[in-house]
């Protein structure tokens, strides 16, 4: 029989929703260890029973993660339980980790199942918020800039802003060691984006252009964003270039992107971007097309990932 031990002080709302379900379902998968147990011996059965108590950690953290339902947690580290696995026999504890960066824009909550054999499963979830200011500028501006805009000749009907605050680009430096960091776009032309946040660690990042980039994403950069002509993002999409430039090439088209740069964002022409352009500077070199979003979305959420 599975053993819970709740902590005293975790508080009931982090954790009685999430116990609950954990029971039924270790329950569940001991019983279903137990009729194993009548087919397997030896060797076959001590592998069987590494693989069993990892799905059992897994099921644990997927558990919790849904117990929460996408809810803010307060931030800290709690333990939730201590489980002794059926027919392992080997305890596992239950915790969760809640945390913002310094400036509120990401937020990463994971669950880990740590087990007496000192494996461990972690799954995590990151938010990312738009900064409120650019919410309420981008509702009626598609170009906000701080210092200078150059081609505003070529717009054609779009509204501009200029900001007296210094843009504010988020600390995408809490993606470190989180974020997915590619060399280049090559499984990005192959699969699209993962549902899992984007931080690029090296100094440039080149999207080779001519094709069409499935799926929504927060795509960070420590250095440039570099994006080919032509190129095509039908999903919801953040760029955001921590230290550098981003330079959209000619004919690419952006369904609903946020596009973020303490320096400059260059446009290339025949572009539609339909979103908001953040940055110090704006460069459009001919006509296109900027559109207000429907809606900005204030929260963008990666799904759930073993980490």
């Amino acid at each position: 029989m599975s053993i819970f031990k709740s902590r005293e002080n975790c508080s009931s709302r982090c954790s009685a929703g999430s116990i609950s379900l954990i029971l039924l379902i270790v329950c569940m998968l001991a019983g279903l260890a137990a009729q194993l147990a009548l087919f397997f011996t030896g060797q076959e059965m001590q592998q069987t029973m590494e693989n069993l108590t990892g799905r059992q950690m897994r099921t644990l953290c997927y558990t919790a993660m849904d117990a929460v339902e996408g809810r803010i947690l307060p931030e800290g580290r709690c333990k939730l339980a201590e489980v002794v696995m059926t027919p392992s026999g080997k305890s596992v504890t239950l915790n969760y980790t809640s945390r913002y960066s310094d400036d509120k824009s990401f937020y990463s909550l994971s669950f880990d199942a740590d087990c007496s054999d000192n494996s461990i499963c972690e799954l995590q979830r990151l938010e990312f918020f738009v900064p409120q200011r650019l919410l309420e500028l981008g509702a009626y501006y598609p170009l906000i800039y701080k210092t200078d805009i150059e081609g505003i000749e070529y717009l054609a009907g779009a509204d501009i802003y200029t900001s007296k605050e210094e843009v504010a680009v988020p600390q995408i430096i809490f993606l470190e060691g989180i974020g997915i960091n590619i060399v280049n776009d090559e499984q990005l032309h192959k699969k699209g984006f993962s549902s899992k946040f984007y931080h690029i660690r090296d100094k440039d990042f080149n999207f080779l252009g001519n094709d069409v980039y499935y799926g929504s994403t927060v795509f960070t950069c420590n250095g440039s964003i570099n994006i080919g002509a032509k190129s095509k993002f039908p999903g919801r999409m953040v760029f955001i270039a921590g230290n550098g430039n981003i330079k959209i090439g000619s004919g690419v088209q952006m369904e609903d992107a946020i596009i973020i740069s303490d320096s400059t964002v260059v446009i290339g022409p025949g572009c539609r971007i339909k979103g908001v352009v953040y940055a110090d500077t704006i460069r459009i070199k001919g006509k296109s097309d900027f559109i207000l979003a429907d809606n900005l979305v204030a929260r963008f959420s990666a799904k759930s990932f073993i980490s």
